[in-house]
């Protein structure tokens, strides 16, 4: 029988195994995930992913466009699946008030609001002063034809006056006749106004009335009157009588 003689099997009469990834290999990858894009990798950034090639035997990793035959091809995400949502954070402090900022331009008018209730009445104010001075009389005074004899008299201190003074004249004859009554003082009141009546016959009476203003003058009282007369010139002293007399004057401020 032939005698057979046999070789040690070598390496490159081994089939060629598949590759495996050991602990070198996976310790490779994690560093290499973790810088991403760095050396070793090839990848694009519109797919999201990274790919790498382990070199079968040694487990080291390369990159290339295309691993080769007996190596293998590893694809991994650059990022991760979100993890769930944390805890909410604590507020922050406030932070510093801002500056002011520019006023703002003017709106429009508003609608006209409703009308307030009424007020509550003012507190009465101080009186006033009030210099008012009045006299009268009933003593029948005979009056004579152009001459002029005081009816009533009233003492009032110097200042502006409205006056005003009243009586009634009776007439003792036959005749209509007429009476003059006009306001005075001793030394005359200016531009003071006559006032007169046609008197009827036969115990006829008329009231005449002389209204005034003027101012007296001085440092004390003066007498103010009401004087009047009988327009009668052939007529004797006494045809006509005056009686029911009254005289008023109202000091005012000024007179206009």
């Amino acid at each position: 029988m032939p005698l057979l003689f046999s070789r040690r099997r070598t390496d490159a009469d081994r089939p060629p195994r598949r590759g495996r990834i050991g602990p070198a290999t996976i310790v490779a990858v994690a560093a290499l995930a973790a810088v991403a894009s760095g050396a070793a990798y090839a990848a694009t950034t519109a797919s999201q992913t990274i790919t790498a090639c382990v070199q079968k035997g040694s487990g080291t990793l390369y990159r290339a466009k295309q691993c080769a035959t007996h190596d293998t091809k590893l694809t991994w995400n650059q990022r991760g699946p979100a993890g769930p949502q944390g805890p909410r954070g604590a507020t922050g402090a406030q932070g510093p008030a801002g500056p002011e900022g520019p006023a703002g331009p003017q709106g429009p008018q508003g609608p006209q609001g409703s009308q307030g209730s009424q007020g509550q009445q003012g507190v009465p104010g101080t009186p006033g002063p009030s210099n008012a001075f009045a006299t009268s009389s009933q003593n029948t005074i005979l009056l004579q034809d152009g001459f002029v004899q005081p009816v009533v008299v009233k003492s009032v201190p110097p200042g502006n006056y409205v006056f005003s003074g009243t009586t009634t004249i009776t007439n003792h004859t036959g005749s209509a006749l007429v009476g003059e009554c006009v306001l005075g003082d001793p030394g005359g009141l200016p531009n003071a106004p006559i006032s007169e009546a046609t008197i009827p016959a036969n115990g006829g009476q008329e009231t005449v009335t002389a209204e005034g203003a003027a101012t007296i003058t001085g440092s004390s009282n003066m007498n103010l009157t009401l004087e009047c007369a009988a327009d009668d010139p052939d007529g004797p002293t006494g045809d006509l009588s005056a009686t029911a007399s009254a005289l008023n004057a109202i000091q005012v401020g000024s007179l206009n």
